[in-house]
Order: structure tokens, then sequence, then C-alpha cells
């Protein structure tokens, strides 16, 4: 009885530690969160992102770390630097 009780404790123990050890996984981000990601300078060069509500819209990483918004309904596209992000009570202004 004695043997019993100190396996059934010891498995008990191990099934706990096991339970701990999982680490949940990443929620994956939306669209939205990469494509503002890359604008905010976050991705490396060759990186692109198409637009879920409009798939004629993309993102692309340049090279030199410039970000190339493309829409290829209208045929047009345009090159920007990362933007800095927004906090609040922060002195952008440095």
């Amino acid at each position: 009885m004695k043997y019993l009780f100190l396996v059934s404790g010891l498995a008990s123990l191990l099934s706990v530690q096991q339970a701990s050890a999982h680490v949940p996984a990443r929620p994956a981000q939306s669209t939205g969160q990469k494509i503002e990601a890359l604008i905010h300078g976050e991705g490396k060069p060759g990186d692109v992102v198409v637009s879920t509500s409009d798939p004629a819209v993309s993102y692309r990483v340049l090279d030199n770390g410039l970000i190339k918004r493309t829409d290829e309904r209208y045929g047009t596209s345009e090159v920007r630097g990362p933007v800095q992000r927004w906090y609040k009570n922060h002195d952008h202004s440095r």
C-alpha cells in the first residue's frame, strides 16, 4: 500500500510538470497587424503582405528598407520610409 501511494504520487507529479511545461502558441497576426508592422519598420527586405480587404493592394519591403505600396487595380505605387510608432505621453520632437 505504501508503494502504491508513492507511485500514484509520482505519476500525478509528472503529469503536473508536463502540463505546466506546455507553452501556448502565440496567436497568429492578422493581415492588418502584419501591414502595420511593415509600415513601422519591423519587416525584412523582401517581405510582402497582401491586403485581405483589397487583394490588389500589397506592401513590400525593399532592399534599402523603404516600403513600397502597390495598387494593381489602378496601376499606382508609392515608396515611403518606415513610420515611427506613436506612443502616448512620448516626446516625438526629438
